[in-house]
C-alpha cells in the first residue's frame, strides 16, 4: 500500500463527490469544510488554492484546503485557511504521518512572497494536534472566540439564560420586523452596504458580492439572508447558513452598525435570528467571532444572549523572512 501527497489549485481536479465523500467521513466536519464552501471562496473572493491532499492507494486519508491571501501591511503574502469560515487539517487514517506529510508539504511552499501558514479553526479536537504541530514549528494562539447560543428546551429556557436586561429587550423585541430577502444582486448590494459599516469599525473589507452570490448557488436550500431596514434603507442584517451535521445554523456576515443607536433594530434581529433556529429544529446558533476580551464592546453584546464562547484556534507558522517580519512589524496573529 502506497500513499501519495500532492497540490492542487482547486477541488474540481478532485471533483465535487469525491471531495466531500472523502469530508464527511472524517470526525467534526463543518459545512466550512465542504466542496462547495471552499468553492465559492475560490470563484466568489477570487482566492488563489493551494490544496494539499494525502491519497494512499488512490483513497484519500488526509487534506488541508489552503488560500493564498495578502499579510496587511506588507507586500507578502501566507497560505491561509478558509476565511470566513473554519479551516484546519482534514485527517482520516495514520493521523500523525499524515499531519507530518502535510506540514513538510506546506513547508516547501513557503518561498518567494508566499512566507508563512495560518490554521485557523473552531473544531475543538484541532487541539488534540497542538503538540505535533508545535513540533512542525507551529504556535497556537488564541486572540478571538466564537459565541454559540444553546436553544435546547422551552423559549422559557433559552430566554432564561440570557442577562437581566437582554430578556426584557428579547421578550419585547417584534421579529416581524426583519425581513428574509432573496440572495439576489440588488438584495446582497443593499445588505453589503451596511455590512461595510459594522466592517469599518474593524478596518476590515465587506464580503465581495460574488461570494454571496456563490454560497446561495452552492447552498441553494441551506443559505438565508435578513435584513432590518429604516425609512426604506437597509441599516443590518445577517447571512447565515444552516450546517446540518453539526445541528446548527451559522452567521457567515453581519450585524449592526451601530448597536446602541439602532438597539431596537439589534434585538429584532436577533431574536428572528433565534426563533428561525428553534422553529425549524436546529439546536445551536453560532453568532460568529469577537476578540477574546470582556472589556470588548461586540464580546459582551453577543455574550449578552447567554452565549457560550468557543476558542478560534491559531496555529502559524513561516520561514525565515517571516519570523524576521514578525519581530520587527509584530504582526498580529488573527
Amino acid at each position: 500500500m502506497t500513499s501519495e501527497i500532492y497540490i492542487i489549485n482547486d477541488l474540481d481536479d478532485l471533483g465535487k463527490n469525491k471531495w466531500n465523500g472523502f469530508v464527511e467521513q472524517v470526525p467534526d466536519y463543518t459545512i466550512y469544510n465542504t466542496y462547495g464552501w471552499v468553492k465559492a471562496l475560490q470563484e466568489g473572493e477570487q482566492l488563489q488554492g493551494r490544496h494539499v491532499i494525502v491519497e494512499k492507494d488512490g483513497v484519500i486519508i488526509g487534506a488541508l484546503p489552503c488560500f493564498i491571501s495578502s499579510i496587511r501591511g506588507t507586500p507578502f503574502k501566507r497560505l491561509d485557511s478558509n476565511r470566513p469560515g473554519s479551516g484546519g487539517p482534514l485527517l482520516l487514517h495514520d493521523k500523525e504521518k499524515t499531519l507530518n506529510k502535510i506540514s513538510r508539504k506546506i513547508k516547501s511552499l513557503l518561498r518567494g512572497t508566499i512566507i508563512s501558514h495560518r490554521i485557523l479553526s473552531i473544531n475543538h479536537s484541532h487541539l488534540s494536534l497542538n503538540k505535533l504541530l508545535s513540533e512542525q514549528r507551529y504556535y497556537l494562539t488564541i486572540n478571538n472566540v466564537d459565541t454559540v447560543y444553546n436553544l435546547t428546551g422551552t423559549w422559557k429556557q433559552v430566554l432564561g439564560r440570557m442577562s437581566k436586561n437582554r430578556r426584557r429587550e428579547i421578550k419585547n423585541a417584534d421579529s416581524g420586523k426583519v425581513t428574509e430577502l432573496s440572495i439576489e444582486p440588488d438584495n446582497i448590494n443593499r445588505f453589503n452596504i451596511s455590512y461595510a459599516k459594522v466592517l469599518s469599525r474593524h478596518g476590515a473589507r465587506p464580503l465581495q458580492p460574488g461570494f454571496i452570490q456563490e454560497i446561495a448557488h452552492q447552498f441553494p436550500d441551506k443559505a438565508k439572508l435578513f435584513t432590518v431596514e429604516e425609512n426604506e434603507v437597509t441599516i443590518g442584517g445577517y447571512l447565515v447558513i444552516i450546517d446540518e451535521p453539526n445541528n446548527m445554523i451559522r452567521a457567515v456576515a453581519g450585524g449592526i452598525p451601530d448597536i446602541h443607536q439602532y438597539s431596537k433594530h439589534s434585538n429584532n434581529l436577533f431574536r428572528k435570528l433565534l426563533e428561525y433556529t428553534k422553529e425549524h429544529g436546529f439546536s445551536y446558533l453560532d453568532v460568529g467571532g469577537s476578540p477574546a476580551d470582556i472589556s470588548n464592546g461586540l464580546y459582551r453584546f453577543k455574550k449578552s444572549f447567554g452565549g457560550t464562547d468557543y476558542p478560534i484556534y491559531c496555529w502559524q507558522t513561516g520561514n525565515l523572512v517571516w519570523d524576521m517580519l514578525r519581530f520587527v512589524s509584530k504582526i498580529k496573529p488573527n
